[in-house]
């Protein structure tokens, strides 16, 4: 899931840098390119998100019974 919303961000990133290269050209709204910018910085957030709870995940398990002996 995190390495499909990477992909996606840098897609959005590379598309809305056209785009914004092609404004006059194309002939659209400049607003158009700063939003897919927006929505790509903020994918990236989400991802960077992710991968810190899946780092604290794995450095303290959830397991209550991980560091002890049975029977004790």
């Amino acid at each position: 899931m995190k390495r499909f919303l990477s992909f996606l961000a840098i897609g959005l990133t590379a598309a809305a840098f056209i785009l914004l290269c092609l404004i006059w050209v194309l002939k659209i709204k400049v607003w158009i390119p700063i939003l897919m910018f927006a929505a790509a910085f903020v994918l990236l957030g989400i991802v960077k998100r992710m991968h810190a709870q899946d780092e604290l995940e794995s450095l303290y398990p959830s397991d209550d019974n991980s560091g002890k002996e049975d029977g004790k």
